[in-house]
C-alpha cells in the first residue's frame, strides 16, 4: 500500500506582531519528519507556500534545506529503491525561481519542485512512483496568476474569472493521463465553497483567482493548497 501525506502552507519565515515563528516552524518540521519515518510514508506532497513571502529569511531558508537534507538522511535507501518521493510545488506567496533554483541538485534526494508552468501554459510532471506493484502519478500545478494565465493585464469581472477558470481547467485535464492506477492532482489554488485558513493573505481581487469544482480535472485525489 502506497502512503501519501498531503500538506501545505508551510509559511517557513512567518512572523506574528513581528515576533519570528522560527522556533514553531522547527518543532513543525521535526514532527513532521518523525511522523514520516513512523508512518513509513512514501510520498510527502507540499502544496505551495513553502515560504511566507517571495524573500524569505536566511534563517527560514536554512530550516527548509536542513530538513529535505535529513529527510534524505533517514529515507536515502528507501529513495534508490524508487520507495520514497517528495513532490513540491510553489504558491503565491512563493518565488518560482527561488524553488526551483536547486532543483537538479534536490532531485538526486528524491525532491521534484516546480514552481511555475512551462511555455504555453504546460503543466509540469507527472512525477510517478511505484511501492509494491501499485503506481502512482501526481501532476502538479503550481500557482499562476491570472495575468500569467491570461497573458493580459486583469479587467477583474465575470467574464475574466470564467476565461481564467476555462483556461487553467482545459490545460490541466490535458495533463492528466487516464489509465494510470492512482492519480493525485498537487496544486496551490482557490476553490469556489471552500473556506481558507485565517493564517492565509488573499492576493487576488473580486474572486479572479477562484475556480468553480466543475473545473478541476478528474483525479483520484486533488491535493489542494
Amino acid at each position: 500500500m502506497v502512503k501519501v501525506l498531503h500538506t501545505s502552507d508551510w509559511h517557513l519565515g512567518a512572523r506574528l506582531y513581528e515576533r519570528p515563528r522560527l522556533d514553531e516552524a522547527e518543532f513543525f518540521l521535526k514532527w513532521l519528519r518523525d511522523f514520516i519515518r513512523e508512518e513509513e510514508v512514501n510520498i510527502l506532497l507540499v502544496a505551495g507556500d513553502v515560504y511566507d513571502s517571495s524573500l524569505p529569511p536566511g534563517e527560514a531558508v536554512g530550516l527548509y534545506y536542513n530538513f529535505l537534507s535529513e529527510l534524505f538522511r533517514e529515507n536515502g535507501e528507501r529513495v534508490r529503491r524508487g520507495e520514497f518521493k517528495v513532490v513540491i510545488i510553489g504558491g503565491n506567496h512563493d518565488s518560482p525561481l527561488r524553488l526551483e533554483g536547486p532543483g537538479e541538485f534536490l532531485r538526486l534526494g528524491g525532491v521534484e519542485v516546480f514552481g511555475r508552468w512551462g511555455e504555453g501554459l504546460t503543466p509540469p510532471g507527472p512525477v510517478r512512483i511505484r511501492v509494491g506493484g501499485e503506481r502512482v502519478s501526481i501532476h502538479p500545478f503550481p500557482y499562476i496568476a491570472p495575468h500569467e494565465a491570461l497573458g493580459k493585464a486583469p479587467r477583474w469581472n465575470e467574464e475574466e474569472r470564467e476565461e481564467y477558470a476555462k483556461v487553467l481547467s482545459e490545460a490541466m485535464e490535458r495533463s492528466v493521463e487516464e489509465g494510470e492506477d492512482v492519480r493525485i492532482c498537487l496544486s496551490h489554488l482557490w476553490v469556489e465553497g471552500l473556506q481558507g485558513g485565517g493564517s492565509e493573505r488573499s492576493l487576488e481581487v473580486g474572486g479572479l483567482g477562484q475556480l468553480p469544482l466543475s473545473a478541476l480535472p478528474p483525479c483520484d485525489y486533488f491535493a489542494l493548497g
